[in-house]
């Protein structure tokens, strides 16, 4: 499952997770991970609170709701809030661009 994190300056000390990609909450930033979401390219993204403005995360979101890809609110982006996002995915399934196109001969891009 590939999972970003946006909005943060820099991941955390002590959160180790291999499969999170942590990118800065700047226009350029979102534009290229809205275009990832467009695209199923990634499964979740996780935004940070306050760290980003408005209109760049709008452009994440109604990438999002478009392409249904989850979007989950990660707070301010402490290894606490992260570590309990990360563990609500693990109760949750999330349905991922693989799932929703098996059985159709297209592949997700990755």
């Amino acid at each position: 499952m590939k999972i970003v994190v946006i909005g943060g300056e820099k991941e955390p000390r002590g959160v180790v997770e291999e499969r999170l990609e942590w990118r800065d909450g700047d226009t350029r930033s979102a534009e290229a991970v809205a275009k990832r979401v467009r695209d199923a390219s990634v499964d979740v993204v996780i935004v940070l609170e306050g760290l980003m403005p408005h209109r760049t995360y709008n452009l994440i979101l109604d990438a999002s709701r478009l392409s249904r890809v989850k979007l989950l609110y990660g707070g301010r982006g402490s290894k606490k809030e992260i570590r309990e996002v990360l563990d609500a995915l693990k109760k949750e399934p999330v349905v991922t661009a693989e799932d929703l196109l098996k059985g159709t001969g297209v592949k997700a891009r990755r």
